[in-house]
């Protein structure tokens, strides 16, 4: 940031989350677009995005530049699977590459939940392709070519596990991150909408983890329309697709017990809370669903769909309401920044 006259750490981090929210909303709003053609569908989808509570805690609470960027490109990595339950496995090949190399190359760790959640949708959707053939190269080259750019990455990831150890930045992290405990931060299922302060120990105000009252009010709505709305797509497989994954996710997310079962040499990814990031974009793009269904109204839709837009700006602007309250509540790779480079 000094290159364009920016000498202000704190500054230069605000600059940053602007963008990368900014990116974010085109992002979803382009994957929408591209998924239903649907001009009011792509909108929605992207103020459901970036009113997610998870995205504003990721920002604004923890402070996680890395994790944070990862909300541009996951979007992109689903366009991918919806390229693959389509069989158009040359858009397939390249937004897969070019979205899962950026994730690995921006949060290594989300890097590995994504890979292996992703992988074991392509698995699940290979069954039903008719051009196996053609979906077994393209995904193979994938792996490949993900695996030559993404190379020095994993010799980090393997020395975290020969390690069996976590860098500590900061004293107030040590009795957080410790190989016993990590796992201890699962979400259990009521926390999923009534989020309390000790979960994580958040100080967070009328939040939840995953769903607000936004994501929840529209989400109701598709689940009560689902039927209708999946005639409406021209594709079934990736809209139940997207349903399994976030059943996949809440469910992992909320079971402790599976990641304290992990041997000591994987405790660098027993952070099932972060599969929430994963999470975010699915429930956006399925929550926005029933906006399709309100532009049908012939009379008043665009003041109606107007109210809705700033409503939800409104909402989101007073109840994902975050303070960073000090420097050691921040994550641990943003404290280190800070503490290097300064605070002003």
């Amino acid at each position: 940031m000094t290159k364009v006259g920016i000498y202000s750490t704190l500054l230069a981090i605000r600059l940053f989350s602007f963008l990368t929210l900014f990116f974010s909303g085109i992002s979803i709003f382009y994957v929408a677009k591209k998924i239903t053609g649907h001009l009011i569908y792509a909108v929605f989808a992207s103020l459901l995005y970036l009113s997610a509570p998870y995205l504003h805690m990721d920002y604004y609470w923890r402070g996680g530049l890395s994790s944070s960027l990862c909300f541009v490109f996951l979007p992109i990595l689903l366009l991918s699977l919806y390229y693959f339950t389509k069989e158009k496995f040359i858009p397939y090949l390249f937004t897969f590459v070019i979205s899962m190399t950026l994730i690995i190359w921006t949060h290594l760790i989300t890097g590995v939940y994504t890979l292996i959640i992703f992988i074991m949708a392509i698995a699940v959707i290979f069954f039903f392709i008719k051009n196996k053939p053609a979906a077994f190269l393209s995904t193979l080259v994938a792996g490949f070519m993900i695996g030559i750019i993404t190379s020095p990455f994993w010799s980090l990831l393997l020395q975290q596990f020969v390690l069996q150890t976590h860098v500590i930045f900061s004293p107030d992290y040590a009795a957080h991150f410790t190989i016993n405990r990590v796992a201890d931060n699962a979400i259990y299922f009521p926390s999923l909408f009534d989020l309390q302060p000790a979960v994580w120990q958040f100080r967070i105000r009328k939040l939840t983890a995953l769903f607000n009252l936004i994501n929840l009010t529209f989400f109701v709505g598709f689940i009560l329309h689902l039927r209708l709305i999946g005639k409406m797509l021209n594709s079934q497989r990736f809209l139940y697709t997207l349903i399994g994954l976030l059943i996949l996710l809440i469910i992992l997310t909320i079971t402790p017990a599976l990641w304290l079962s992990l041997p000591a040499g994987f405790a660098y990814i027993q952070y099932p809370h972060r599969l929430l990031l994963q999470a975010t974009p699915i429930l956006s793009l399925l929550a926005a669903f029933p906006l399709i269904l309100i532009n049908t109204f012939t009379r008043k839709r665009l003041v109606l769909l107007g109210s809705l837009g700033i409503f939800i700006t409104a909402y989101t602007f007073k109840f994902n309401n975050f303070e960073l309250f000090q420097l050691s509540s921040l994550d641990y790779t943003t404290f280190s920044i800070i503490q290097a480079m300064g605070e002003k």
